[in-house]
């Protein structure tokens, strides 16, 4: 099943005792994906599996979902709740016909042996390991680069604000700055973002970074952000 259709459907019986969901192709009709139906899956709880002329049940999912993709989803949902679901592995190579091994099918049928053994040092590793997979730079560095496209928010303060204890800033001048950072940086979308989601996404990543977001003062009725300013 592919992941646009596990995002938006209800659950199925196809889920019943399967082990990992698997899919090729994956492309998103939606501007955003609902994260709601992964989250739920891959969150280990309880769901509702309905049918058509069945009794409904409840049952915990214990399926892997493995997708392959060409661009990452784009999502609302921002939060460490959906990020730490999330393990990306990147693949770089680009194969054309001019590399195209015609016999490699013959030649890994002559690897076999050494796969397995490799698989299962991995699984060994893994079982040490209290089944936590081992961290990779590269697919550390992948999802931070997918968690700043996702929340622009943080790749505004992390390109555009300073911390240190002797600055401040009005709070409405950090919004401004943000609309024209968005435009210039290809991020329309969010030029029209309102101030409420906007300031609960900027003390999020104020919050994520050990500063208190609470740290502000009232001069003449204007909002003063103490400890931040833009560079």
């Amino acid at each position: 099943m592919v992941m646009d259709t596990i995002v938006k459907t209800y659950f199925q019986y196809h889920w019943i005792n399967k082990v990992v969901n698997i899919s090729a192709e994956n492309e998103f009709k939606d501007k955003y994906m609902d994260t709601n139906n992964f989250k739920t899956i891959t969150g280990g709880d309880s769901i509702h599996v309905d049918a058509k002329f069945k009794k409904a049940i409840s049952y915990d999912v214990y399926a892997k979902l493995i997708s392959l993709v060409n661009k990452l989803p784009d999502v609302i949902d921002t939060s460490e709740g959906y990020f730490r679901r999330v393990l990306i592995i990147p693949f770089y190579n680009v194969f054309t016909n001019e590399k195209d091994d015609k016999e490699i099918g013959v030649k890994l049928v002559s690897e076999l042996e050494g796969i397995l053994i490799v698989a299962l040092k991995g699984l060994r590793r893994l079982v040490d390991n209290k089944y936590n997979l081992t961290e990779s730079k590269a697919a550390n560095d992948i999802l931070n680069e997918y968690k700043l496209e996702q929340n622009p928010i943080a790749e505004f303060f992390q390109d555009e604000i300073i911390c240190n204890n002797g600055v401040q800033i009005k709070q409405c001048d950090i919004l401004q700055h943000f609309k024209k950072w968005s435009i210039k940086n290809g991020y329309d979308d969010w030029k029209v973002i309102s101030s409420t989601r906007f300031w609960t996404l900027f003390r999020k990543v104020l919050n994520d970074k050990g500063i208190d977001s609470r740290n502000t003062k009232k001069v003449k009725g204007i909002t003063i952000m103490i400890g931040i300013t833009i560079k």
